[in-house]
């Protein structure tokens, strides 16, 4: 029996397959299911129907790509809208602790002045977004790094001498006790748009003239 007590209680059918999305995971519906697409795969290959394919699938190859594919798109299907909000909701919390972190220890550490204020002046709103991977803890999950297509390049530099602070001290000794914590670019750039508010030595000039400005300026002239 096929899933007893569910519709796929019979047996798939190649003539109108039916995958059960409904339930999780790999059931012995899906295994056949895959089974069944592989078997008339290779059929349909022993006729020529892909003349392009030089030779023939290994036995059991194209069932573990279908059985795989069906397990991801079952977790993409089953995956709640709550675990979305809190996903943006624990990002959000991120980006605000790294956005108060730079400024205590700029302020720590008695960077330029000039820095601590271009922190404030950017906000929340100007830090870089992450997205994490694995569902491990925080200390032991990957994050790649949205970067903010609009943020002057300058501004990468000090950045990055604020987050060495952070993460090394003025002693250059890892500051974390536990865990791993891999941050990395992301080839997605974040979608946060750039404030008026944001003063323009801020904001990258090439970005700018990539804009309508016309329509929409940017950046505010930096106060004397």
């Amino acid at each position: 029996m096929y899933n007893s007590g569910d519709w796929t209680a019979g047996e798939p059918d190649i003539s109108d397959l039916k995958i059960d999305w409904s339930l999780a995971g790999i059931t012995p519906w899906t295994r056949r299911a895959a089974a069944l697409l592989e078997a008339d795969f290779l059929t349909q290959y022993r006729l020529g129907s892909f003349p392009k394919l030089s030779t023939a699938p290994l036995p059991g190859v194209v069932a573990a790509f279908t059985i795989e594919y069906i397990e991801a798109r079952k977790r993409t299907l089953m995956k709640k809208p709550s675990d979305d909000r809190m996903r943006i909701k624990r990002q959000r919390a991120r980006v605000n602790k790294l956005y108060k972190s730079r400024l205590q220890t700029a302020k720590q550490y008695d960077m330029d002045p000039k820095i601590i204020d271009d922190i404030e002046q950017l906000g929340i709103g100007g830090m870089s977004s992450d997205e994490s991977e694995g569902d491990e803890p925080d200390e032991n999950r990957k994050f790649f790094i949205k970067v903010l297509p609009w943020r002057h390049p300058n501004v990468e530099t000090w950045i990055h001498d604020v987050d060495q602070l952070i993460s090394f001290g003025p002693e250059g000794l890892p500051r974390r006790s536990r865990g791993l914590r891999i941050r990395q670019l992301s080839p997605i750039q974040s979608t946060r748009p750039c404030s008026n508010e944001i003063p323009l030595h801020l904001v990258d000039p090439k970005w700018i003239s990539r804009q309508n400005v016309a329509a929409q300026p940017f950046g505010k002239p930096k106060s004397s």
